[in-house]
C-alpha cells in the first residue's frame, strides 16, 4: 500500500474477538487479518450497492473527507486495491481478499490471507 502512495495512520492485527454481524472467532483472533484506517474505510450494511464506490479525489485526505460526507465508501484508490488484491502465489492464486469486495457489507478497512497454509507454503509469486 505504501509503494502505490497510501500512508497508514491505523493499522489493527491480532485482535481475539467474535466476528462482527456473525458468530464464531474472527479471523483477527486468528492473526490472518488486519484492518487500515476505520474512519476512512469504514464497516457498513450495503445491501443494495453491490459495487464499492470510489472517491475520485487525488489526495488520500480529500478520499478520507468523501468517507466522511458519504460520497464514497473508501480512502482507497482502485489502483491501490489492483496491486493488493495482485499479490499471488507462484501457481496463480490470491493471497489477500479484501473485504470492500462483499455483496452486502462493505468492510473496506478489512484484508484477510485467502489461502490455506498449504497454499501459501507454496511461495509467493515475485515481479
Amino acid at each position: 500500500m505504501t509503494a502505490t502512495g497510501y500512508r497508514p495512520q491505523s493499522v489493527w492485527n491480532y485482535c481475539y474477538r467474535q466476528i462482527t454481524a456473525g458468530t464464531g472467532l474472527s479471523l483477527h483472533a486468528y492473526a490472518l487479518a488486519t484492518d487500515i484506517d476505520p474512519d476512512c474505510n469504514p464497516f457498513r450494511m450495503t445491501p443494495n450497492q453491490p459495487v464499492i464506490r470510489f472517491s475520485l479525489k487525488s489526495a488520500q485526505q480529500q478520499r478520507c473527507a468523501d468517507v466522511k460526507a458519504h460520497l464514497a465508501d473508501t480512502a482507497f484508490t482502485p489502483e491501490q486495491m489492483a496491486a493488493v488484491e495482485s499479490i499471488t502465489t507462484i501457481d496463480g492464486l490470491q493471497v489477500l481478499a479484501w473485504g470492500g469486495r462483499w455483496r452486502t457489507i462493505k468492510d473496506a478497512m478489512h484484508f484477510q490471507i485467502n489461502l490455506s497454509p498449504e497454499e501459501l507454503r507454496r511461495g509467493l509469486h515475485s515481479t
